[in-house]
């Protein structure tokens, strides 16, 4: 990217990634790190872009007027992963939730059920399906529990790839749904479960917890960082532990209590007033 562009009339560049252009930039700039999981995840690092994406990251990290961390713990990990430092001016600034994701029923609620072939009451899984995601744990209990699994968002190569890890396993598997759509069937779930290994934030939990539908998640740092405590967790190395927590949400009590919390959780980070932060930095870099 050229970065000649940014002398004309630019009072800020943000970037929604960990890079900033090759050249550098000519006004205030922030970048934002989700995670670094490319980097990290052992799986992932023998990539051949590896050394390159690092020392773009970093070039960013040093280039950067302010630098937006989706959550603690993606902040601390890029602290490890560059000796400590993680930008001149780092901040933590959770991502907002899309007003979509409610407790309002829709019209069009049964209409997407009836689109996919479900019936209310599945266990959903949300995510890219990539190994961090973590979904074989789910698969390999799969015949030991009385709900469906219904996995949205993983990519043909993906689905194949846990299908030849997990042979037999039953499950919906569901590539894309529109927009308007994935709100319906968080509405429509039992719960929401995420199993993974490894994230940068988070969004499903917080947006099913929105739609009133409780979450089960990995008991890892950065997922009980961003549900607050207020998703039931689960070892995500331990099928039992799974299967435990979807028993326990059975009951009646237990299930309308995790939605209440969830929905309380939530409450602040949905819609426009969950991007003040956001906003806040960026006014506060137009008047330098």
């Amino acid at each position: 990217m050229k970065a000649d562009f940014s002398r004309h009339g630019f009072d800020l560049f943000i970037s929604p990634y960990p890079k900033l252009p090759l050249f550098g930039i000519h006004c205030p700039s922030v970048h934002t790190v989700h995670d670094v999981l490319d980097l990290t995840y052992p799986p992932y690092k023998k990539r051949l872009r590896k050394f390159f994406d690092k020392q773009r990251l970093w070039k960013a990290l040093s280039a950067a007027t302010l630098t937006w961390y989706d959550s603690t713990w993606s902040l601390e990990e890029t602290k490890a992963l560059n000796g400590g430092y993680a930008g001149s001016n780092p901040r933590v600034r959770p991502l907002g939730i899309d007003d979509r994701f409610s407790e309002c029923i829709q019209q069009s609620d049964t209409t997407v059920l009836q689109k996919y072939g479900l019936r209310e009451g599945y266990i959903l899984i949300v995510g890219n399906g990539s190994p961090h995601k973590n979904l074989g744990e789910l698969l390999n209990i799969s015949d030991r529990i009385s709900r469906k699994l219904v996995f949205i968002g993983a990519s043909d190569r993906c689905r194949q790839y846990w299908e030849r890890q997990c042979p037999a396993k039953r499950a919906i598997w569901i590539e894309r749904v529109g927009n308007t759509e994935m709100a319906c069937l968080m509405r429509s779930a039992f719960c929401l479960a995420q199993p993974s290994l490894m994230e940068g934030y988070g969004y499903p939990p917080l947006e099913a917890m929105a739609c009133g539908t409780p979450a089960i998640v990995s008991h890892i740092p950065v997922l009980v960082e961003t549900t607050g405590g207020n998703a039931l967790t689960a070892d995500p190395g331990d099928g039992a532990s799974w299967i435990a927590a979807f028993q326990y949400l059975e009951n009646e009590n237990v299930y309308q209590t995790q939605v209440e919390k969830g929905v309380r959780w939530v409450a602040n980070r949905s819609g426009r007033k969950a991007w003040l932060q956001h906003v806040n930095d960026i006014e506060e870099l137009l008047v330098l």
